[in-house]
């Protein structure tokens, strides 16, 4: 594996892993779990698991990837 791609797992490892902390982890499985379940069969983008995490916390959570592909923001939602 180049170096770069190894690069890239790890900080999408440590992406996941703030995303966790801040949601905590039974949110965060129960998240992971909804967009598995939602996109078994078929394709996925990004946003549907943002969209997975966001319907188990009760928040709005987004990926701006125009702005940061690696910047995730967590909003509760009013």
């Amino acid at each position: 594996m180049p170096s770069f791609r190894k690069i890239e797992v790890l900080v999408l490892l440590q992406v996941l892993r703030m995303l966790l902390n801040h949601v905590g982890e039974e949110r965060f499985l129960k998240g992971v779990s909804l967009y598995l379940k939602k996109k078994l069969y078929g394709n996925s983008v990004t946003n549907d698991l943002w969209e997975g995490i966001g319907t188990a916390t009760g928040a709005l959570v987004r990926h701006e990837s125009t702005l940061n592909p690696f910047k995730c923001l967590y909003q509760a939602s009013t």
